[in-house]
């Protein structure tokens, strides 16, 4: 016989669902409320973000325009609200905070929350599903393999005499890999000043 209260539950975050599910995406510098969390809260426009860090849950109430803390977290248009973008270092206190790693978004479904007249969600941020970032994971693959001194690969030389850049302090066409790595430490630099943080080479895993 077996015990089914003993078994450990499979959390429903190592799946994907067809069915669309109300969720918050936590990338680098920004949040974003999917379309079925803006749905779930019928004609909200404005909300407030509250923490409890101690339990590590985020809750998002429905709010008015002019009360304090209210961010817009959708777009109007006509009877249609889409999700917005809320930049700003929230997000990257929220890394730092949970340990996560900046390779990655973090993806948490939404519980309903209802205590007296505050009506909204919680996220708890022990709960998330890990999405690759193909992008900065293909910046760090690219790096990598310059730092390797792979930089004048088969491929790259096609374009090899084809490209120049436009800067003074450049006397002669700068070959693809070399315009490639300046391109990808622009970018990495990007990344570490918008997280503030110092490294030499991001690594893959």
């Amino acid at each position: 016989m077996v015990d089914i209260e003993n078994l450990q539950v499979v959390s429903e975050n190592l799946f994907t669902t067809t069915k669309k599910e109300a969720a918050v995406t936590i990338k680098d510098n920004a949040i974003v409320f999917n379309s079925a969390c803006i749905q779930g809260l019928e004609g909200t426009v404005y909300i407030r973000i509250l923490m409890d860090e101690a339990e590590r849950k985020m809750y998002v109430i429905k709010c008015e325009e002019n009360d304090p803390g209210a961010l817009r977290w959708c777009n109007v248009k006509g009877e249609k609200r889409r999700p917005r973008k809320l930049s700003g270092l929230f997000a990257d206190m929220l890394y730092e905070m949970m340990g996560w790693d900046i390779r990655y978004r973090y993806n948490i479904l939404a519980d309903e929350f209802c205590e007296g007249e505050h009506v909204g969600y919680c996220f708890n941020l022990n709960e998330t599903k890990q999405i690759n970032d193909y992008k900065i994971k293909r910046l760090i693959e690219l790096m990598n393999r310059i730092e390797a001194g792979k930089r004048d690969t088969e491929e790259d030389s096609k374009n090899a005499d084809e490209i120049n850049i436009n800067d003074n302090t450049c006397s002669k066409p700068i070959r693809f890999g070399e315009t490639l790595r300046m391109c990808i430490e622009k970018s990495q630099n990007k990344l570490r000043d918008s997280l503030g943080i110092k490294t030499t080479i991001l690594t893959s895993s």
